[in-house]
């Protein structure tokens, strides 16, 4: 289906889950970007969003402040004004363009990355023409949605790695909460002769052992990911995509107490197999790790719900 965005303004800010699909979604309908200022770090941390050319805005809101909100609508008017569309990408930081959008009557779209809707997105639904969602499976039936995917860039061929590998990814956050199996599924991982890749803010600990590689962020994780022989990760729904896309095998463990529990949702539609950390019993997790190891077991995803838009 071909899709029509032309003068269409993108906005988005907070974390990579919003900011990289945003991009991604810009550079391909040639869209300009409202990124909120914060939001200019992941173009340092994404080796592909440094080597790409799309027309960039800066703005500056503070979370939760009301004044912070009222000011960036009205430093902004004019940035929206000679917009057709503005298509909002979900957390705090799209209100102000929300508020702008309705006063200047412009066609507001909301993207959605996650299997259920974020608190902003549910609450600019009502204000949106058009709702795109990444999973089929959306908590919102109506005719508005249309099943768009989470945009992506070209995909790129790094192959397998000849060395054996497993990457544990604690998301752009670098949640601690993979610590407490973390250093288990080194040893067992070992055994195996296999290295251990780990994106952890504690990466000091790590520095000397032998056979592990720790980093708070990998700079090219889209090449780290394809390359890597087994995953073990949270459920975000921009690592999920790179899962699918390079047919990985995975193990999924949503972040504890994301918002709305939307990560649990994403794993559940996934088609991966995935451990919810509240009642997760550890020697499954292990035992199911060790199949792999010894017999070559599938963990690939037999996913239907998720699309990706390249």
């Amino acid at each position: 289906m071909k899709h029509n965005f032309h003068n269409t303004l993108v906005v988005c800010g907070g974390t990579a889950g919003h900011i990289f699909p945003a991009i991604c979604f810009a550079y391909k309908y040639n869209c300009t970007v409202m990124l909120e200022n914060n939001g200019i770090k992941y173009y340092e941390k994404f080796t592909q969003l440094r080597n790409i050319e799309i027309n960039t805005i800066l703005f500056q809101c503070k979370k939760n402040n009301i004044l912070s909100i009222i000011t960036t609508v009205l430093n902004n008017y004019k940035n929206v004004y000679y917009y057709d569309k503005i298509i909002l990408f979900g957390s705090f930081y799209c209100i102000p363009f929300l508020i702008l959008g309705v006063i200047c009557n412009k066609k507001i779209i909301i993207h959605e990355q996650n299997a259920i809707l974020g608190s902003f997105n549910f609450f600019a639904s009502f204000f949106a023409y058009q709702i795109l969602s990444t999973f089929q499976y959306i908590d919102l039936n109506n005719k508005k949605v249309l099943h768009f995917g989470l945009p992506m860039l070209h995909k790129i061929n790094y192959g397998i790695s000849k060395q054996k590998y497993i990457l544990i990814l604690t998301g752009s956050q670098c949640s601690e909460d993979l610590d407490n199996i973390i250093d288990n599924i080194i040893e067992i991982s070992h055994n195996f002769n296999y290295i251990v890749y780990i994106n952890t803010l504690n990466h000091d600990k790590y520095k000397n052992i032998e056979n592990i590689v720790a980093q708070p962020f990998f700079d090219n994780w889209e090449r780290v990911i394809q390359q890597a022989h087994l995953v073990i990760s949270h459920s975000g729904s921009s690592t999920i995509s790179y899962l699918i896309l390079y047919n990985k095998n995975a193990i999924l463990i949503p972040l504890t107490h994301s918002h709305r529990n939307h990560q649990i949702y994403n794993a559940i539609y996934s088609g991966f197999p995935y451990f919810i950390q509240n009642n997760m019993d550890k020697k499954i997790l292990y035992d199911m790790i060790i199949n792999f190891f010894s017999h070559k077991i599938s963990l690939r995803s037999y996913n239907s719900y998720f699309k990706i838009s390249e």
